[in-house]
């Protein structure tokens, strides 16, 4: 009978879930499966998630005490545009053999710091499914919101897509981005996309854009005789699809100490059974801790513990009998944890 807890830290070691279950029976060489409650995380973030044993007292003194741990990266899809009109030339423009667009997405409608591992832009007509080949697509964070007619270059960008592009149907077509880029969420970000030949003659296709008058957020031009060296400003900018982590991929964690914290778990079992129930508590730093029983009236039934305390987990059985060995009478009763900045009261049923 012995408590497995499990604790999600967040990037900064706050804690973010805490919860723990009880193995009634576990015997050399069983494996047993622990269901713990859900997590729903309400921020992008790498969470380390810990999972903490205590076996107390039993035969084997070296695994009194086991911890692992793991980690989780939360990513998000961000969707910008909203546009269901389509065209074949704001965006890769396959039917010229040299194309080129420029686009800008503001900080406003990201809203997120972190990684973009992937883009994708929504096809919306097409009959070519094969692919779009020699396409490179670059990233560069900007503090310009819009963009002008004129000459373009790559100064200042990092090539994060070189390759085929794919259109193998309709809906979002998307690449991975290689390296992951690190968007600060402080500026806003340009996007740089070049085609090469060969041109695709027929079912060439279309994507999805939104109009952003009266501000210039995209520009494009195309060629089949070179590289276009001027561009030229447009309302129209492609819909896009990314997707953010907080954590680049393949990049080493560093060792991370997790805390211990203070918590009153649930008395297990609940009902008592056979009058007996096991009541643990983890303590975050060393205190002074309580741990008493009271009746429905707020009378002090028992006191289970009431002493400095070391950091960690700690168990008590309470058997349903008061300060003077008496059974105590069928009903509900109260157990209350308190600590030097913690307080805690939680309901238990006996039954007999």
């Amino acid at each position: 009978n012995f408590p497995v807890a499990c604790t999600i830290f967040g990037a900064a070691g706050e804690v973010r879930y805490a919860d723990m279950q009880t193995i009634a029976v576990l015997n050399a060489g069983d494996t047993v499966q622990v269901s713990f409650a859900s997590f729903t995380p309400t921020i992008i973030e790498t969470c380390q998630v810990v999972f903490r044993t205590l076996l107390l007292n039993d035969s084997n003194p070296d695994n009194d005490r086991r911890a692992r741990q793991t980690f989780i990266t939360n990513s998000i899809e961000i969707v910008i545009g909203t546009g269901t009109s389509g065209s074949s030339i704001y965006c890769i423009y396959a039917y010229r053999a040299y194309t080129v667009s420029n686009a800008i997405y503001l900080q406003s409608e990201i809203g997120y710091y972190g990684y973009i591992t992937n883009l994708a832009y929504y096809k919306t007509s097409g009959t070519n499914t094969t692919q779009i080949d020699d396409v490179k697509i670059y990233m560069r964070r900007t503090d310009q919101s819009t963009v002008a007619t004129g000459a373009y270059d790559t100064t200042g960008f990092t090539r994060v897509y070189s390759g085929s592009f794919p259109i193998y149907a309709i809906g979002w077509m998307g690449v991975e981005v290689n390296p992951p880029f690190l968007y600060n969420n402080q500026d806003n970000l340009e996007i740089l996309i070049l085609k090469g030949p060969p041109a695709m003659t027929s079912g060439y296709p279309s994507w999805q854009y939104t109009t952003q008058s009266p501000n210039y957020r995209n520009r494009y031009q195309y060629s089949d005789a070179g590289w276009p060296t001027s561009l030229t400003q447009t309302y129209y900018r492609p819909n896009i699809r990314f997707y953010l982590t907080p954590t680049a991929p393949g990049v080493e964690e560093l060792p991370f100490e997790f805390p211990c914290i203070t918590i009153l778990n649930a008395a297990k079992p609940n009902p008592l059974s056979r009058g007996v129930t096991n009541i643990s508590f983890s303590i975050g730093a060393p205190t002074n801790a309580a741990l008493k029983i009271y009746d429905a009236s707020g009378r002090l039934i028992k006191t289970l513990v009431n002493a400095p305390l070391e950091q960690g987990m700690h168990n008590y059985i309470w058997n349903g009998r008061d300060e003077n060995n008496r059974k105590v009478a069928e009903g509900i009763y109260f157990y209350t944890l308190k600590t030097d900045d913690y307080s805690q009261t939680k309901k238990l049923v006996l039954t007999r």
